[in-house]
């Protein structure tokens, strides 16, 4: 089997320059495994693209990717959501609510124990169910208020995204 072959329906990954932050957080939300560093110089950023797509909307560093080979996306949308849109549909991705990527650091959430969720610095609200908790940095996730609105705005994303 060639190389090609073998990511066929592999879930890509990214990294995103320092102008998407915004972008890398709701890649993660949906799951995507995405790097982000708001500071990080070109070169730095080039070198953390060997193995992911590099998203930028930096034209001078999107014709550097292209000219070393690196897979790269120059996102052009205006508002957040038209972005999202541009990527989702570049590479066919899965606008749904994931849940398995912290949003702050890209580590894996795991179920939390009673132990992760008494010891961490977080108040949770009162009849918060499930847990999960960031393997890298320990931030913890939940299904709060915020849950349907993240819910309608994928929604809205898959919608438009056909």
């Amino acid at each position: 089997m060639t190389q090609d072959n073998e990511k066929v329906g592999a879930r890509p990954s990214f990294v995103a320059d320092g102008m998407l932050g915004d972008v890398a957080r709701w890649l993660r939300i949906m799951g995507y495994d995405t790097l982000y560093f708001g500071d990080m110089d070109d070169e730095r950023i080039l070198t953390s693209s060997a193995e992911r797509v590099l998203l930028t909307s930096d034209e001078q560093l999107y014709h550097r990717a292209i000219k070393q080979r690196i897979d790269a996306f120059l996102v052009s949308g205006g508002t957040l959501f038209e972005k999202l849109r541009e990527i989702v549909r570049r590479y066919s991705l899965s606008p749904a609510m994931c849940g398995s990527r912290c949003t702050s650091c890209n580590g894996v959430l795991v179920l939390a124990s009673r132990g992760q969720i008494n010891s961490s610095k977080e108040v949770l609200p009162p009849l918060v169910g499930e847990v999960w908790a960031c393997s890298e940095c320990g931030k913890l996730y939940w299904r709060g208020s915020h849950w349907k609105s993240i819910g309608k705005t994928l929604k809205e994303l898959a919608e438009s995204s056909t």
